[in-house]
């Protein structure tokens, strides 16, 4: 069973590129992600280890950014998000 992760960052390094971030996201983990806040992610990804893809998301950041990564409870969720958000959240869990 695939498990969702939230992805939560704080970019704070001035005059960072950030399109590898962006690109590993989007792209990479694209299929299976979907940008639900401004800096949240919530990743639904297999054959991946928490650790490798922290270390993929760190390799990408600046040294003054911080992000977390957690497993989310889709058991116990709620909130006011668009219907697209919801619908992700139902196909992946």
């Amino acid at each position: 069973m695939d498990m969702i992760y939230q992805v939560s960052y704080e970019l704070r390094t001035q005059n960072k590129d950030y399109t590898q971030l962006y690109s590993f996201l989007e792209k990479e983990l694209g299929s299976s992600a979907i940008h639900v806040q401004r800096d949240t992610w919530w990743i639904d990804f297999s054959g991946k280890d928490i650790n490798d893809v922290c270390d993929e998301i760190r390799n990408r950041i600046g040294e003054s950014d911080i992000f977390y990564l957690s497993q989310l409870d889709t058991l116990h969720i709620n909130g006011w998000m668009p219907s697209t958000t919801w619908n992700w959240l139902r196909e992946h869990k």
